[in-house]
């Protein structure tokens, strides 16, 4: 039964509050917000820490946007994906061209991008385009990995 409530914790569902989905993410202190075309992502749980007599706070937020995809940083394809589907805490929103999936779990909180048709031009890379915004300095580590399967 507790290691039932434990994976439960991590499940993307609907808040009435904010009429959005949402999904806890407990062991990285993250909350997401799943929007259409990406996500909003900041702390569970925020504290002050006062270090002499300076006041700090681990509240931030950062949104992450999805374009779209094309070739050589071009966008030719933009993400037009209108219903969400959630279901434990996997969740995906597609729209002709392209899919989003997310999968909530110890380890964060992952999306992966599935192309379903290639880019009108042919030549250059395969670029998928995202926008940020935040307030916060960031260092991004974005790790893509393409896979081909026949």
């Amino acid at each position: 039964a507790l290691k039932k409530i434990e994976e439960q914790e991590y499940h993307i569902t609907f808040n009435d509050k904010y009429k959005e989905y949402q999904a806890p993410n407990r062991k990285n202190n993250l909350r997401f917000f799943f929007k259409k075309n990406g996500f909003r992502v900041s702390p569970r749980v925020t504290q002050n820490t006062n270090l002499d007599k300076a006041i700090f706070s681990d509240e931030w937020q950062a949104e992450f946007n999805l374009l779209g995809y094309g070739r050589n940083g071009q966008v030719e394809h933009y993400f037009t994906g209108e219903n969400f589907i959630a279901d434990g805490n996997r969740a995906y929103i597609a729209d002709d061209c392209m899919r989003i999936d997310y999968i909530n779990n110890k380890k964060g909180m992952r999306q992966d991008f599935t192309i379903n048709r290639k880019p009108i031009s042919g030549k250059g890379f395969l670029t998928v385009s995202l926008q940020i915004d935040t307030e916060e300095r960031m260092l991004i580590n974005l790790i893509l990995i393409f896979c081909y399967i026949l």
